[in-house]
């Protein structure tokens, strides 16, 4: 039996994306990978301009990210872990953020708060 949350992809996600835009063209949508990242983000983003969207792992919020890049819309940004990409020389797409550690998880705690 398969959940929802399994039938999440980057096209699904791209489209949610296109979708809301119609409607409000003026909020920006931040994509993040997960859980974690929407919780700590909403706490950060004031909801009135922006919309986060938790795209449920990194290779959704990139495919995601190329497809909105193809389709020439604007105001969308995402953010993952950059996990060991920076080493394995992996790149992603200019409009995804790359957090200056693994993941979000170690750049709260190398912070002072």
């Amino acid at each position: 039996m398969s959940s929802l949350r399994e039938s999440i992809n980057g096209e699904y996600i791209a489209n949610q994306v296109r979708h809301e835009k119609h409607y409000e063209p003026d909020k920006t949508h931040l994509l993040v990978e997960g859980d974690d990242d929407e919780y700590v983000f909403s706490r950060l983003i004031s909801e009135v301009d922006c919309k986060i969207r938790n795209c449920q792992g990194k290779c959704n919020l990139i495919r995601a990210i190329e497809i909105l890049n193809q389709s020439k819309h604007d105001g969308y940004l995402g953010i993952k872990d950059s996990d060991f990409d920076v080493l394995d020389g992996h790149s992603s797409p200019l409009n995804v953020m790359l957090t200056d550690g693994h993941d979000l998880e170690i750049m709260i705690l190398n912070t002072r708060a």
